[in-house]
């Protein structure tokens, strides 16, 4: 048996790269450790060690399970199939033993049986779709399916980034900048929402959690309602307030800098 496997990165969640593999663990470790050694001749490779000198590893996941005779071809046909859809990644060629030739995939058809293995492999890892781009026609049929439904142990549960990974997101997030048709787009799609009087829709659980939370707000406010400070009291607030504001001030410099 023989594994079709893709790299994932933690920061963009893109799929990088594609390989091949008769076990799926003990290639992952190759990946790490060659990387770790310096031996970064090959793409794949210096990309991995970028990942590791950055705090983070790449993420795996099984793309088909296919037999020692076919995997060939089952790994030409993902990397054309995500090159095509947009994916950066970082195969030094079009896969198998020999290379390819660039549309050696196009026009591939699978059998049944091939389609439901496929399918079935896919359901079992997490998305193996982000960083690909559809027609507007397959978002429609996806998004037709996915109405309604409620996700059980979504595949970003319990994932954890280190303090460095979390830093660099924040700085992309905070200088991210949306040109004028995203700006524009952005407000036309609030104006519907606000329009078609939208609100948002809470289970019971909720708005039972939600009423308890705003009784004891109420009743914290209550409390302090009328109190007055003496003038020593009111020193005290305005100095710990002074000395919140200076650390964070100090924090920002240190970002900057």
């Amino acid at each position: 048996m023989t594994f079709i496997y893709a790299l994932i990165d933690p920061f963009s969640n893109e799929i990088r790269y594609i390989g091949k593999a008769s076990c799926v663990s003990k290639r992952y470790n190759q990946h790490i450790n060659f990387a770790l050694r310096g031996e970064c001749r090959y793409a794949v490779t210096r990309w991995v060690r970028e990942l590791i000198d950055s705090g983070v590893k790449p993420d795996i996941f099984v793309l088909e399970e296919t037999n020692d005779n076919d995997w060939v071809e089952s790994e030409k046909f993902w990397i054309k199939y995500c090159r095509d859809r947009g994916c950066d990644l970082v195969n030094s060629n079009e896969g198998g033993q020999a290379g390819a030739k660039p549309g050696t995939g196009l026009g591939r058809k699978f059998t049944d049986e091939h389609r439901r293995r496929m399918s079935e492999a896919r359901k079992k890892q997490s998305p193996p779709t982000l960083g690909m781009k559809f027609s507007k026609e397959t978002c429609a049929k996806i998004s037709a399916v996915h109405k309604g439904k409620k996700v059980e142990n979504p595949w970003w549960q319990g994932k954890k980034h280190s303090d460095e990974a979390k830093e660099k997101m924040r700085i992309i997030a905070k200088n991210r900048k949306f040109s004028e048709e995203t700006r524009r787009k952005m407000s036309e799609a609030n104006n519907r929402r606000y329009a078609s009087g939208y609100k948002l829709e809470y289970s019971d659980e909720t708005r039972k959690k939600i009423g308890e939370a705003t009784k004891f707000r109420l009743a914290i406010y209550n409390a302090w309602t009328g109190k007055k400070h003496s003038e020593q009291a009111k020193k005290r607030m305005s100095e710990a307030h002074k000395d919140v504001w200076r650390k964070k001030k100090e924090q920002q410099e240190g970002i900057k800098q």
